[in-house]
């Protein structure tokens, strides 16, 4: 991947991140604050219910169908592995997304409800079809 698609892609996951944000509070009724969001692999903000969120995009899945859950990368645990959020929340677009709960999917993991594990030199993985998320979840 090129520098430029990198940066692009990164703007865009900010973009879809707030987008999430704004969603998760309308749905919770407006009584919710973000006290705090983090930069790091533990999760990607907090809210003042005290809950950690994952917000997981991958431009792909609007042609696929699918979303990639990593659990390694670049030689060390990664994603679902070290999240320390309570939810995952699932964007298929800006206005597709899906409210999960870690523990669920992990459990999907576990129960090897993916559609098939994926590898490449740099991450692993679980590609996931749609239904199987949108089953498991609420839409935001």
């Amino acid at each position: 991947m090129r520098i430029g698609n990198f940066k692009k892609d990164l703007e865009l996951g900010q973009e879809i991140e707030k987008i999430a944000q704004e969603k998760l509070i309308n749905h919770l009724n407006n009584n919710i604050t973000i006290i705090n969001t983090n930069n790091d692999f533990k999760y990607d903000f907090k809210l003042s219910n005290n809950l950690k969120y994952e917000v997981k995009y991958d431009r792909m899945s609007i042609i696929t169908g699918n979303i990639f859950i990593e659990f390694y990368c670049r030689g060390k645990l990664s994603g679902i592995s070290t999240s320390e959020s309570d939810f995952y929340i699932i964007a298929y677009t800006d206005k597709d997304l899906y409210l999960i709960e870690t523990e669920t999917l992990k459990k999907l993991i576990n129960n090897k409800e993916y559609m098939r594990p994926y590898e490449d030199a740099i991450k692993s993985g679980y590609l996931f079809k749609k239904n199987i998320i949108t089953l498991n979840s609420t839409k935001l």
